[in-house]
């Protein structure tokens, strides 16, 4: 084992292919290491992602059996699957781009961030807590804040979005809603058109005020309209109000269970003196109900890590009787961190990471963890583009940027507007120049 840590990582993987080779490695085994380690890169066979877990491979032989218990062994002495978090130590040394398999956005992020010489310690929560803090040490050139303009989305910012946490709603009330939204817009178009037609019904002549515009058959015309228009109202009136019946005596709201935020999703409030609550630009009142039956508070709790270990964390949270529960039941809201049927209960929470790559006053360009190509949506990392419009001034986005820290590399403006946006790169690769 000493001997295979001091080889290079092509060299480690030229001494497991050989070993495979020779049928020193079980296949099962194989296909773990392709799937968990840069192998996948290095080899041809394209079933590299179909692994399955050692504890339930069963070898064919009481050899082949006895070599995938060693093995596996192995592994679990060496923290292959235990150790989850290592790739962030590994990468910012190395800045390999297949250390991992797969990545959600705040492990994009923080892969940035090492090419720009800053370790974060990861998660949504503590990626933009690395800014602040760095803010509040007084380090040159660090900010995190409310963006005002383009110039504090530099090349190589992250961004961070946060909202209030989902109520979990069955499928069956959301169709219901969309449907209630759309049969509304429908009554509001008609309206608009009724007035249009009430105009022309109403017009003078604008040569003598004393007659009407249209004669007395077109007036009909416009009056038999807008008699049309004016059931269609009405009927589309009804069909809103037997649909939002129908949605009070459904169970909307099914419990929260599984969804209530773990540790590294949480935001915490800016300050709290006396009743007054800040998150950036957003206020609260603490203990306050707003019109829509909200009540907030600001207090310590205790939350979860990856479901297990707990934390303590101030926390920003709102609560309102559930009014549809169809039980009907009212009781006063809580605060406690579990569930409850009878309760809306909400936490302000981070959403999602991007990386900085262009700004200016109309767009800006990240590196994510979703995007477009063609008019079509990409689940992967892609650059995204987004309208400048959207971020600045927006009081629920977050900007957190500071200057390099012994870079290993440099994040830099390379989008070449000749190209539609895309890097040159990625330009050099379509059909479009």
């Amino acid at each position: 084992m000493k001997k295979v840590k001091m080889l290079s990582s092509g060299q480690s993987f030229g001494v497991l292919k050989a070993m495979h080779d020779k049928g020193q490695i079980p296949e099962v085994v194989w296909r773990e290491l392709l799937a968990f380690t840069e192998g996948r890169v290095k080899t041809s066979d394209q079933a590299w992602e179909v692994n399955l877990k050692l504890k339930e491979a069963k070898g064919a032989t009481p050899e082949e059996e006895a070599s995938v218990r060693a093995w596996e062994g192995i592994l679990k002495d060496s923290g292959f699957y235990t150790n989850t978090t290592g790739w962030r130590e590994q990468h910012s040394k190395t800045l390999a781009p297949t250390i991992v398999s797969s990545l959600v956005c705040d492990q994009l992020g923080s892969q940035m961030q090492h090419l720009r010489g800053h370790k974060r310690s990861g998660g949504l929560r503590n990626n933009a807590m690395y800014y602040k803090d760095q803010q509040q040490a007084g380090k040159p050139g660090a900010y995190f804040k409310n963006p005002t303009s383009a110039a504090d989305l530099q090349p190589g910012a992250s961004i961070f979005w946060f909202d209030w946490t989902d109520n979990t709603q069955t499928k069956e009330s959301v169709d219901l809603s969309k449907q209630i939204e759309y049969q509304k817009a429908v009554v509001a178009r008609l309206d608009k058109d009724f007035a249009t037609e009430q105009g022309k019904y109403d017009a003078k002549d604008k040569k003598d005020s004393s007659k009407f515009a249209l004669s007395d058959a077109k007036r009909e015309a416009v009056w038999t309209k807008m008699e049309g228009i004016t059931k269609k109202v009405g009927e589309g009136n009804e069909k809103i109000k037997e649909m939002k019946a129908q949605l009070e005596a459904m169970h909307v709201w099914t419990p929260e269970k599984d969804k209530l935020p773990d540790i590294s999703n949480i935001v915490s409030p800016d300050s709290v003196v006396g009743d007054d609550i800040s998150v950036g630009n957003l206020k609260f009142k603490d203990n306050h109900t707003d019109s829509n039956g909200w009540t907030y508070r600001a207090l310590d709790q205790d939350i979860p890590i990856m479901g297990k270990i707990t934390r303590n964390a101030k926390v920003l949270m709102r609560v309102k009787p559930n009014p549809f529960f169809r039980d009907r039941i009212i009781e006063p809201g809580d605060f406690s961190f579990k569930t409850d049927e009878k309760v809306l209960k909400q936490w302000m929470g981070w959403t999602h990471e991007a990386t900085v790559m262009y700004a200016d006053a109309s767009m800006t360009m990240t590196f994510d963890t979703s995007g477009s190509y063609q008019g079509k949506e990409i689940k992967g990392m892609s650059a995204r583009k987004r309208q400048t419009s959207s971020l600045v001034g927006n009081p629920n986005v977050f900007v957190g940027y500071s200057p390099d820290a012994n870079p290993m590399g440099k994040v830099t403006p390379f989008i070449d507007f000749k190209t539609n946006g895309m890097s040159t790169e990625a330009y050099e690769m379509t059909d479009k120049k």
